[in-house]
């Protein structure tokens, strides 16, 4: 869930549902939340297999911290980012 009036995940009402919470997902789910719509974004997860190719370049750090802001090791563990030297 990303939107500034907190709700909690029994709410009734959201403005807007995304399915999908990879980085299309979460990028426009954060850009929805941020102009002051209710925002759930679902996604299947099972923490037993690992997703590869979820992985961005080191050069797309930018962009990630004007969407997220600074990222911190609160602020990584809050949106489950991990650090990677690169991609091969």
């Amino acid at each position: 869930m990303m939107n500034n009036t907190h709700r909690t995940l029994n709410a009734s009402h959201w403005d807007v549902v995304i399915i999908g919470a990879g980085p299309a997902g979460a990028a426009v789910g954060k850009t929805i939340a941020n102009a002051g719509f209710s925002v759930l974004i679902a996604d299947r997860r099972d923490h037993h297999i690992e997703k590869f190719g979820e992985c961005a370049p080191p050069a797309a750090v930018g962009p990630i911290q004007a969407l997220l802001g600074p990222l911190t090791e609160n602020t990584m563990q809050l949106w489950g980012l991990e650090k990677s030297p690169g991609n091969v």
